[in-house]
């Protein structure tokens, strides 16, 4: 009779030990899911704040693009040109000083003004 209970016991210890290993296997992939999980909404977070830290980044760009825009408008206008050049002793060049040079002759240039002067001719029959 003895040895039905120690089967018994057996068996229902070996049950209890299969519940137990489930027990922590489920308890080892809940402890693995949720360790995913923080680390995936961890990331998450520090590529939301890397993203807003370089839009702030490309808005400070492209307002100084902007201002060096309108620096350079400034800087580079007719009117602040001419008042250095009469500061620094720079006079307009009289009508003798200028010289016009001729252009270069390249085949594309020569075909041109050829096509330039075919139009002209034909202009000057049509015209009165």
């Amino acid at each position: 009779m003895e040895k039905g209970k120690i089967k018994r016991s057996h068996i229902h210890f070996k049950k209890q030990k299969n519940l137990r290993l489930r027990f922590l296997l489920i308890l080892m992939v809940l402890i693995l899911l949720a360790t995913v999980y923080i680390w995936q909404r961890v990331t998450v977070l520090t590529l939301a704040n890397e993203i807003e830290r370089l839009n702030v980044q490309i808005d400070k760009q492209q307002e100084e693009y902007k201002y060096l825009q309108v620096e350079a408008a400034n800087l580079s206008s007719v009117a602040r040109i001419e008042r250095l050049a009469k500061e620094m002793g720079f006079i307009y060049p009289s009508f003798e000083q200028i010289k016009v040079l001729p252009e270069a002759k390249d085949s594309a240039n020569i075909e041109k003004q050829s096509s330039i002067k075919k139009i002209w001719t034909k202009l000057k029959r049509i015209s009165p």
